[in-house]
């Protein structure tokens, strides 16, 4: 199944540092605000659609599914010396995504594993 991304490859993402609390302590990601939030959002939709059971990260809250990219999750006193690590060494790249891998793990503690990869259409 071919889904169209209907994303300007072209464009490129602008990320924010986004710091939450999990029980084993803080999770490190970063945040979309850029052009491209709402073509990720929509994506994410139709994807949603195409697999109804994939919607753990839409349910979670009430604000929905948020484009993101988790870095990590660390003990909270080491969260400000990995991102100030990270700034320093922040290199910008321009990549073209090709497929979405849709994830899951058995238990907390065990890695995540693709069950499914779904290649994207190109844009018409």
């Amino acid at each position: 199944m071919n889904l169209d991304s209907n994303a300007n490859m072209q464009d490129v993402i602008n990320y924010s540092f986004f710091y939450s609390a999990c029980t084993d302590g803080t999770i490190v990601s970063l945040q979309d605000y850029s052009n491209m939030h709402e073509a990720v959002l929509s994506l994410q939709q139709r994807l949603q659609e195409t697999f109804p059971t994939c919607s753990d990260l839409s349910t979670i809250s009430n604000q929905g599914f948020t484009p993101h990219l988790s870095l990590g999750q660390f003990r909270p006193r080491d969260v400000e010396s990995f991102v100030a690590r990270l700034r320093q060494n922040w290199t910008e790249i321009v990549f073209q995504v090709t497929d979405v891998a849709l994830i899951s793990r058995s238990g907390r503690d065990d890695p995540f594993v693709v069950r499914k990869t779904v290649p994207l259409a190109e844009s018409l």
